[in-house]
């Protein structure tokens, strides 16, 4: 590999890709059933990482919503940065003239 200056590919992901993408799964379910009820007030929910990690598990409807949603997008975050570092080491390990970029767009 001429990005690894090895002979085989050292490139690997810097996330758990299965395990994100089924994170953000859960994410977007309790999403949704908290968007399917919007006459509750407060919601019990041990989804969120404040309440995983042995928080209260009782939010606002509004504090719920901006917790999960904050943490869709960091992990979508996390997902388009490995993108783009698969991306980089693969534009360095090409000996063509071009190279076609997907990720950054």
């Amino acid at each position: 590999c001429l990005a690894c200056f090895a002979s085989e590919c050292q490139w690997q992901s810097g996330i758990d890709t299965s395990a994100v993408e089924e994170r953000r799964k859960v994410i977007s379910d309790e999403l949704v059933y908290v968007r399917m009820n919007p006459d509750a007030e407060t919601l019990e929910s041990y989804v969120p990482l404040s309440a995983a990690n042995g928080g209260n598990p009782h939010f606002r409807r509004s504090d719920l919503i901006h917790e999960l949603v904050w943490e869709d997008d960091q992990l979508s975050l996390r997902q388009k940065l490995n993108a783009i570092d698969r991306e980089l080491h693969d534009a360095f390990a090409t000996r063509k003239e071009y190279i076609e970029i997907t990720s950054l767009h």
